[in-house]
C-alpha cells in the first residue's frame, strides 16, 4: 500500500512537471509574438485587465480550494457535496465582484474597459472550473489539471499568435481567452462525469459556512500574495497610462517564465521536507541546505545574464517601441535571486509548520510595497516619463526584505555556513560569467549565452560551487520527468534514497 502511494506521488509529480514545461513553452510563444504586434498600449490593456480579474478571482475563491482538497482527500464521498456547494457559492459571489470590477474600470479608456469586461467573463468560467480541479487533486488524478492548463495555454497562445499575424488586435485576443476558459470548464465537467463523479449543486448553508470560514486562513495568504504581485500594475494603470503598463508587463512576463526552476524544485522537495521535519529533522536540514545551494547556483547566472543581455533581448524580441522596458528588465533580472530564494523559503516554513509567520510577512509586504511603489512610480514618471522603472525597483526592494525576513524566521540551524560558502563560490563563478558575456556582448545573443554558460560551468566546477551530492537532486528530478515522457532510465542508487 505504501509503495502504491509513493508511485502515485511520483506519477503526479512527473505529470505536473511535464505540464509545467508545456505551458511554459506555450507562454513563451505567446509572450514573444503578441506584444510586438499589439504594441505597448495594447499589451498594457491586457495587463491591466489581467491584474483586475486575477485579484477578483482570488477574492471570490475565498481560499476554499485548499480546504476542499484536504477534506476530499481524506474522504472522497464528500466530493459531490463540496464541489456543488463551492460552485453555488461562487456563482452568488461572482456577480457583485464583476459589478465592482466594472465600476472600477469606468475610469479607463473605452478599449481598456472592453478588454476588462471580456476577461471578467473568462474569470467567471475559471472560478467555476476551480472546484473540479480541487476534486481531481484530492482524488490524485492531477493529469486532468495539467490537461486543463495545457489546453487553455495552447488555445490562447496559438490562436492569439494567428490573430496578430493577420492584423487583429487585443479585443479578439480577449475573446479567445474567455472562450478558452469556457472550453476548459466544459472539459472539466465531462472529465468529472466520465470518472464517475457526481455534483450536488445546492446552497447548503452549513456546508457553505464551513467552506468559507475554514478557507479564510488559506484565503488570507492567497489574497496577500495576489495583491502583492498585481498591485504594481494596478497602481501604474492609475498613475501613468496603458503604454507605461505595457513597458512594465513585457519584462514581468519574461521574469515570471523564469520562475519555473524554483517552482519545480520546491514542489519536488516539499513532501520530503514535510515528512522529514516530523520524523528525521537532521535529514530535513540536509535537504534544505542542498535545495538552497541549488537555487543559489541556478539563480545567479540567470540573474547576471538577464542584466547584461537585457538590451539585446528586448530589442530582438519586441523592437524599438519597447526600449523603455530595458532598464526594467535589468532590475527584474536582479530580482530573480531573492525571488528564487523566497519561493523555497516559503516551502521550508510551511514544512516546518510556520506558515502563519510567512502570512504575516506577506501582510506587511502588502502595506509596504504599495507605499514604496507610490513614491518611486511618482518620482520616475515625473523625472523620466517611465514610472514602470520605479515599480521594478519597488519589487526588488520588497523581495530582498522578504528574503531577509524569511531566513530569520527559519528554524535555527536549517541553514548554515556551508550555504554561505556555496553562495560565495557561486558569486565568484557568476563574476567570471559576467566577464565572458561582457566581452562577447557585441555578437548575436546566442554567443554570449553559450560563452557565459561554459565559463560558469567550468568555474563553478573548479571552485566547487555546488558539491556533487547536491547536484544529484537535479538528476533525480530530470530522470523522473524523462520516465513520464517514456524515456526509461534508472535512478542512481544514492539519489534514489534522497527521492
Amino acid at each position: 500500500m505504501q509503495s502504491k502511494a509513493k508511485n502515485l506521488i511520483l506519477k503526479n509529480t512527473a505529470v505536473l512537471f511535464v505540464g509545467q514545461f508545456s505551458t511554459w513553452a506555450l507562454t513563451i510563444i505567446y509572450t514573444i509574438y503578441v506584444p510586438r504586434r499589439v504594441g505597448a498600449s495594447g499589451w498594457g490593456d491586457l495587463a491591466i485587465a489581467g491584474a483586475w480579474t486575477t485579484v477578483g478571482a482570488t477574492l471570490v475563491a475565498l481560499g476554499m480550494g485548499t480546504l476542499m482538497v484536504r477534506d476530499m482527500a481524506r474522504d472522497h464521498r464528500k466530493a459531490p457535496d463540496m464541489i456543488g456547494a463551492a460552485i453555488a457559492t461562487r456563482m452568488v459571489m461572482v456577480i457583485p465582484c464583476v459589478l465592482i470590477i466594472g465600476a472600477l474600470a469606468w475610469g479607463y479608456p473605452f478599449h481598456t474597459q472592453l478588454v476588462i469586461y471580456i476577461l471578467s467573463l473568462g474569470m467567471v468560467f475559471q472560478l467555476l472550473t476551480g472546484p473540479f480541479q480541487a476534486g481531481f487533486q484530492a482524488i490524485e488524478r492531477m493529469k486532468y489539471n495539467s490537461f486543463s492548463d495545457i489546453i487553455s495555454k495552447a488555445i490562447v497562445s496559438l490562436v492569439s499568435v494567428g490573430l496578430v499575424l493577420v492584423g487583429q488586435g487585443i479585443i479578439l485576443i480577449s475573446v479567445v481567452s474567455a472562450l478558452a476558459s469556457l472550453i476548459v470548464l466544459a472539459l472539466n465537467i465531462i472529465w468529472w462525469r466520465r470518472y464517475g463523479g457526481a455534483i450536488h449543486l445546492h446552497f447548503d448553508f452549513k456546508l457553505v459556512r464551513y467552506l468559507v470560514v475554514g478557507g479564510l486562513p488559506f484565503w488570507a495568504t492567497g489574497i496577500f500574495l495576489t495583491i502583492y504581485l498585481y498591485i504594481d500594475s494596478i497602481m501604474l494603470s492609475y498613475m501613468t497610462n496603458d503604454t507605461v503598463v505595457g513597458w512594465y508587463s513585457v519584462p514581468t512576463k519574461l521574469f515570471s517564465t523564469l520562475l519555473f526552476i524554483p517552482v519545480i524544485l520546491s514542489t519536488a522537495m516539499f513532501p520530503a521536507l514535510s515528512r522529514s521535519f516530523k520524523r528525521a529533522p537532521r535529514e530535513m536540514v540536509k535537504m534544505a541546505r542542498r535545495s538552497f545551494n541549488l537555487l543559489t547556483c541556478f539563480s545567479l547566472p540567470v540573474a547576471v545574464g538577464g542584466m547584461l543581455l537585457s538590451r539585446q533581448l528586448i530589442l530582438l524580441l519586441y523592437g524599438q517601441q519597447f526600449i523603455p522596458s530595458i532598464p526594467i528588465m535589468v532590475v527584474l533580472s536582479a530580482t530573480l535571486v531573492p525571488t528564487y530564494l523566497n519561493i523555497l523559503v516559503n516551502q521550508f516554513l510551511v514544512a516546518a509548520d510556520r506558515q502563519i509567520a510567512w502570512t504575516k510577512v506577506m501582510a506587511v509586504v502588502c502595506v509596504l510595497n504599495p507605499l514604496i511603489n507610490l513614491g518611486l512610480i511618482t518620482f520616475y514618471q515625473r523625472t523620466h516619463g517611465n514610472g514602470a522603472f520605479g515599480a521594478a525597483l519597488a519589487l526588488l526592494a520588497t523581495e530582498a526584505l522578504m528574503t531577509i525576513a524569511g531566513i530569520v524566521l527559519l528554524p535555527r540551524g536549517v541553514l548554515g555556513w556551508s550555504n554561505v560558502v556555496s553562495m560565495v563560490k557561486s558569486c565568484a563563478a557568476a563574476g567570471l560569467l559576467a566577464l565572458a558575456m561582457w566581452f562577447t556582448r557585441s555578437y548575436f545573443i546566442g554567443v554570449p549565452i553559450i560563452a557565459g554558460t561554459v565559463v560558469y560551468l567550468v568555474a563553478g566546477g573548479a571552485l566547487g560551487a555546488l558539491p556533487r551530492q547536491d547536484f544529484e537532486l537535479v538528476g533525480v528530478i530530470g530522470i523522473k520527468i524523462l520516465r513520464k515522457m517514456g524515456v526509461k532510465r534508472p535512478l542512481p542508487s544514492a539519489s534514489a534514497k534522497a527521492a
